[in-house]
């Protein structure tokens, strides 16, 4: 058990990320990459590709959100080596940002959420030199 399968690296791309404060950071998975201003969605679906911490556990696993329990805040999740994790607390859960604001989502910032603040450009897509 444990997720162990997804082996920490989330689904498609991975980035090299430099910080504010020059650290760098490489083999950063796509689903744990937003744009400035991007936030998660509060709540959570059913097919959500999500990176959750196994068991409260320190390492995200790549998987799927199954089913949600009442009130948003917890989730089953499958993971990708086939486990299954029956109660995920949502903020030991890492979700894509959508391409469009999520009717959903909730922003402490005052930031739209998810919303695309560079025109014309999906937020899956970044090039060098965007501010994540």
């Amino acid at each position: 058990g444990g997720g162990g399968g997804g082996g920490g690296v989330g689904f498609g791309s991975t980035y090299a990320l430099r910080y504010e404060d020059g650290d760098v950071e490489a083999g950063v998975p796509r689903i744990r990459v937003r744009l400035s201003g991007q936030v998660e969605p509060a709540t959570l679906e059913a097919g959500c590709r999500v990176e959750a911490r196994f068991g409260g556990g320190k390492k995200a696993f790549s998987g799927v959100v199954v089913n949600a329990w009442p009130g948003g805040k917890h989730y089953m999740v499958e993971y990708a080596d086939g486990d299954k994790e029956a109660k995920v607390n949502r903020e030991l859960i890492f979700a894509q940002c959508d391409d469009e604001p999520a009717a959903n989502a909730e922003s402490t910032t005052g930031a739209a959420p998810c919303a695309e603040p560079v025109a014309a450009r999906a937020a899956s897509n970044f090039a060098v030199g965007d501010a994540v």
